[in-house]
């Protein structure tokens, strides 16, 4: 429990990583899949949440899916757009695309697709912490 007796809930972008390592992994013909998807077309993105994302989301952990689905939400409503283009840097990912000018919106669509209906704005950020440091081991949900 947090401040005021709220639940903390723990986020760090490098969790949502694990998610879009995935998307580098694979054969050539799943490569060549995901590059062939325009990643700013709603079926586009509907395709490659439905056929990569998806699958890899559900296969996990429940409690490493929420983390790893929290650091997203938090992404979307606490960082700024520079950070957002520099997620995939940071540990280095090879995406088999380029992700579109407009970051944020394609991060937006793709939890649009992912969680129908649900926001992805946080009304109260001071209920998450950040421990947007580089992990050890970044499949550990528990660090």
């Amino acid at each position: 429990m947090g401040a005021k007796g709220k639940r903390v809930i723990i986020v760090n972008s490098h969790w949502l990583h694990q998610i879009f390592a995935t998307l580098g992994e694979g054969n050539e013909e799943r490569a060549q899949d995901i590059a062939n998807l325009n990643m700013i077309n709603p079926s586009s993105i509907r395709k490659l949440v439905e056929n990569h994302i998806r699958p890899y989301f559900e296969f996990m952990p429940r409690k490493s899916a929420q983390r790893v689905k929290e650091s997203w939400r938090y992404a979307l409503s606490a960082l700024p757009n520079s950070a957002l283009q520099a997620l995939h840097l940071e540990d280095e990912l090879e995406l088999p695309f380029e992700l579109p000018h407009d970051v944020r919106k394609f991060f937006q669509d793709i939890w649009e697709e992912m969680f129908p209906g649900e926001p992805w704005q946080i009304e109260d950020l001071s209920v998450y912490q950040d421990y947007n440091t580089k992990l050890s081991d970044p499949f550990n949900f528990q660090e």
